[in-house]
């Protein structure tokens, strides 16, 4: 995808960008403004490009819709995702079966740790979520946000330790652990969040 500009230095005349280089890895880098001006215009006309520009709205008071959050963990339970799906596309819990089934098949070809990273970022997406409910009183046991904090978005960061490590030693024994810790992590993040569901 694109980079993000989040934001700029006028005394060093830079925009503050983040993205995916071609190296592959996320990075942070400055653009100068002259860079941006040509890479936009390509120094003749305006090139076509997608710009979406965002600002945050000082003004606005966020609301929880607590039927749709109960929808949309529900979606994710039964992996429903858009009305017409592209072939090959995974929703919800059935994402994550075939992230499962990409570990325990990762062999000799390596692991592409972004999808790894994906992974793990969701758990704690998920974690911060149900801590938001809590707070707010949406959700009243605070013992599922402690088991899926440490019984799903710890074990996820295990597992993305685990994942690194195996790429250092291709050993077939850690990568039979891994690829339990996905099923475990899967099974008991379903789990939790049927309760979650059940308790909203």
């Amino acid at each position: 995808h694109g980079y993000m500009i989040y934001g700029y230095d006028d005394q060093k005349g830079v925009f503050k960008a983040a993205g995916y280089l071609a190296d592959g890895h996320y990075k942070q880098f400055d653009v100068t403004y002259e860079d941006y001006y040509r890479g936009v215009t390509d120094g003749k006309k305006p090139r076509l490009h997608q710009l979406d520009y965002f600002h945050i709205n000082t003004e606005y008071e966020g609301q929880i819709d607590i039927t749709r959050i109960r929808e949309k963990l529900t979606d994710f339970l039964n992996s429903r995702g858009p009305a017409n799906p592209r072939v090959n596309e995974a929703f919800g819990v059935s994402a994550w079966k075939r992230f499962e089934t990409y570990i325990d098949r990762v062999g000799d070809n390596g692991i592409d740790m972004r999808y790894v990273r994906v992974y793990m970022e969701h758990k704690g997406i998920m974690d911060k979520r149900l801590k938001c409910l809590l707070k707010y009183g949406y959700l009243q046991d605070q013992s599922l946000c402690i088991a899926y904090n440490e019984m799903v978005f710890r074990k996820a960061t295990q597992l993305y330790n685990m994942c690194l490590k195996y790429i250092l030693t291709r050993d077939v024994e850690l990568q039979k652990r891994m690829t339990a810790l996905v099923r475990e992590i899967n099974v008991t993040e379903h789990v939790l969040i049927e309760r979650v569901v059940v308790s909203l």
